[in-house]
């Protein structure tokens, strides 16, 4: 007898099939967060879908996500919280904790990135200024130092570029030829000008 022809099994399917708790029944299959989390190139890898749908997010499974999100394992979240371990796992397995999950780790991802940045800003300054006004430093050091600061506070000068176009073969061939048309017009004037001229009396 197979696993799927024991009356138990069979008894359990019969029950579950057309129960909207089921995931696979549930209105989440067709929910457009879920779609989003699903086509999203975030998507976790050989992840794994819930078997019990929770249709509406709780405040504790906020502090479930945000636990999730610090790296706590589900055996850590479930003594932090006094949820069992499969119903952890079954929260952290919803598609719609996926997608906060994953938006929550990038946004602290990124904050954090930028709040050291703004951490180091002042101290960087104060070091600038103080290699500018340290007479000891070389004359070069402290005018690197003072250009810097002006940098960052008025922005790096425009600098004007200039070109000059340098005349090709071409360019040379070309204006010869113009201005041998220009004297060969001039030759023809002058001769036009000598047939034209009168003949006085001897």
């Amino acid at each position: 007898m197979s696993n799927t022809e024991h009356p138990l099994v069979a008894s359990l399917v019969e029950h579950t099939r057309g129960n909207p708790q089921v995931y696979a029944n549930s209105a989440l299959q067709s929910d457009p967060l879920t779609a989003e989390y699903l086509t999203s190139s975030d998507k976790l890898a050989g992840d794994k879908d819930p078997n019990l749908a929770i249709l509406s997010e709780r405040p504790e499974h906020r502090v479930i996500m945000f636990l999730r999100a610090q790296g706590k394992s589900p055996t850590e979240i479930a003594k932090a919280t006094g949820y069992s371990y499969q119903w952890v796992c079954q929260i952290c397995r919803q598609p719609w904790f996926k997608s906060r999950l994953l938006a929550t780790i990038k946004e602290a991802g990124e904050d954090g990135v930028q709040k050291f940045i703004n951490g180091e800003i002042l101290p960087s300054l104060i070091v600038l200024a103080e290699v500018r006004d340290d007479l000891e430093t070389k004359d070069a050091t402290r005018v690197a130092a003072c250009n810097a600061l002006l940098d960052r506070g008025l922005g790096k000068p425009v600098q004007l570029v200039k070109t000059q176009k340098v005349a090709s073969a071409d360019d040379l061939n070309a204006e010869m030829s113009d201005v041998e048309r220009e004297l060969a017009e001039i030759r023809r004037m002058q001769t036009g000008l000598l047939i034209a001229k009168p003949v006085g009396p001897n």
